[in-house]
């Protein structure tokens, strides 16, 4: 993921420093660390929902943040690791400074975390929408690094290859849509307990449990996660067997 955001940073970073800059020394920070954000984020999206099935509309705030912070951490622990090999114990006092560096960065993404719109749920992307997502966005920054209009680029010598992407693109998605699908039966492990989700070939989804716990939120952090993975975001029957909390706690 880190790649993708340094690739991110490379192509569209260039494109948002054009704007006029202001005299400012914390609006320009600002503004800066905004459009790192959004350089790296544009890559990095489609990542972010395959892996964690969420995105994030709030990320800069969090960014401008601990941006600041994250450069000072990084120095002090290699101050610490230069510093424990002449004095154990003086590297033992930085690390307690540390510590607080570290406590503070992690305060500070718990609060942004609840801020709304910092956590939006959505179905894992398809290959083939990923692969046009990433089409577009390059697409973009080609046509703004050859300064030519992005629709032109279809005018060009890449015209039939754009165009064989495109009608693959199309059918692999009707094959998709057209495929007659089975009867599929998924056993979800939700630690103890019992979850099983069934999808008929008429597409209706059928939860039978769904798992739960005393300690540990099952809901959010393992039903939801495995649903979206599905892209599934509605069901249409939720059935209970039995109304233990590791069965039903959870839905």
């Amino acid at each position: 993921m880190s790649y993708g955001g340094t690739i991110g940073i490379i192509c569209f970073l260039g494109i948002f420093n054009k704007r006029e800059k202001t005299k400012n020394k914390i609006k320009e920070y600002v503004k800066n660390i905004f459009f790192v954000s959004l350089s790296a984020q544009i890559v990095i999206m489609p990542i972010i929902a395959y892996s964690y099935k969420t995105i994030s509309i709030t990320f800069f705030i969090t960014n401008i943040l601990t941006s600041f912070l994250i450069g000072i951490i990084i120095i002090f622990g290699f101050l610490i690791i230069l510093i424990s090999f002449i004095n154990l114990n003086f590297a033992l006092l930085f690390g307690k400074i540390y510590k607080i560096l570290i406590h503070i960065l992690i305060t500070i993404t718990e609060y942004t975390s609840k801020i709304p719109l910092s956590k939006i749920y959505v179905k894992t992307p398809h290959l083939v929408e990923t692969i046009i997502y990433y089409f577009i966005i390059f697409g973009f920054f080609y046509g703004r690094k050859k300064k030519i209009p992005i629709l032109k680029i279809i005018k060009n010598k890449y015209k039939k290859i754009i165009v064989s992407i495109l009608a693959i693109v199309l059918i692999c998605t009707l094959l998709y849509v057209e495929v007659p699908k089975d009867l599929k039966i998924y056993f979800i492990d939700v630690g103890q307990g019992d979850s099983l989700l069934i999808i008929t070939p008429e597409n209706t989804k059928i939860l039978i449990d769904g798992g739960g716990s005393e300690t540990y939120d099952v809901g959010s952090n393992t039903l939801l996660p495995y649903l979206l993975s599905r892209r599934i975001t509605s069901i249409d029957y939720i059935m209970i067997s039995h109304f233990d909390a590791d069965h039903c706690r959870a839905v």
